[in-house]
């Protein structure tokens, strides 16, 4: 692999940067969907009930499924209601 390298060194450097976009991709996509699942849809939960209730839907029960800061966000939209 070495003598290709110097033998073809601009065909090595885009088959290098091919490997280094691939691997830096994967945790990339990882991160996404753990950031998705862990906040963003919750956010979006909470954001909904909280337009039904602008709108006068005060009989949903809301959940509350965590233990941190949106859990907290939860039980105190809970107690406005």
């Amino acid at each position: 692999m070495l003598d290709y390298a110097k033998t073809h060194p601009a065909t090595f450097a885009i088959f290098l940067g091919f490997l280094t976009f691939q691997a830096s991709l994967i945790p990339i996509v990882m991160t996404y969907f753990l950031l998705r699942k862990e906040i963003i849809d919750p956010l979006h939960e909470i954001a909904d009930r909280m337009e039904k209730i602008s709108m006068g839907e005060l009989d949903e029960e809301i959940q509350v499924k965590r233990k941190d800061e949106i859990g907290h966000l939860q039980e105190s939209l809970r107690e406005c209601v």
